[in-house]
């Protein structure tokens, strides 16, 4: 095999806790979080995904995470290169603009959005913008939102295990600041 372990090869770091959104809570917002996922090597795609789920087990799901339009939540993404001075620039939108990001989710049953790119830039960077606009009838659940990565190979590419481990050792996405708490519950 020529020094190739031709295991499968996944990276998939823990997920990023961006907000705790509690729909019976007063009003928040808008409040943008914004992210950095590298792209350590272009023979290798990433699986992005933004999504709600209920902070209780037992929840039935789906369920509407936007709770009526009482929350709001938007993505933007881009595909970015880095300047001579180290600053990563948008240069490809890939989901909404910054300007006028993408409502998500698009349909009450699905309770998120997830793209896999495969493209040849330094890092996707990222907004995911939630509006509260104050409490709602009933008691809807609580939900967390998380930016989940997945890395891996593209379809033909080996590589060694040393070469794998140092894109691994790359493939960190960043989330700066401390996730959004609507409601007295803990971060």
């Amino acid at each position: 095999m020529n020094g190739l372990n031709r295991e499968q090869r996944i990276h998939e770091p823990r997920p990023d806790r961006l907000a705790t959104l509690n729909p019976t809570a007063a009003a928040v917002g808008p409040v943008v979080r914004p992210f950095t996922i590298p792209l350590p090597d272009a023979r290798v795609q990433v699986k992005i995904a933004v999504f709600g789920s209920p902070l209780f087990t037992g929840t039935p799901v789906p369920y509407d995470v936007t709770f009526g339009g009482n929350i709001t939540v938007q993505l933007w993404l881009a595909i970015a290169e880095t300047d001579p001075n180290g600053i990563l620039i948008p240069t490809v939108n890939l989901v909404g603009t910054r300007a006028a990001p993408q409502l998500i989710p698009t349909d009450i049953d699905v309770m998120g959005y997830s793209e896999t790119v495969n493209a040849d830039g330094d890092a996707v960077v990222g907004e995911v913008t939630f509006t509260h606009s104050g409490a709602g009838p009933g008691t809807p659940p609580i939900t967390v939102w998380w930016l989940k990565t997945r890395y891996q190979p593209v379809s033909g590419a080996l590589f060694e295990v040393r070469e794998w481990q140092q894109i691994v050792g790359a493939a960190s996405p960043r989330v700066p600041g401390t996730p959004l708490l609507a409601g007295a519950l803990p971060p």
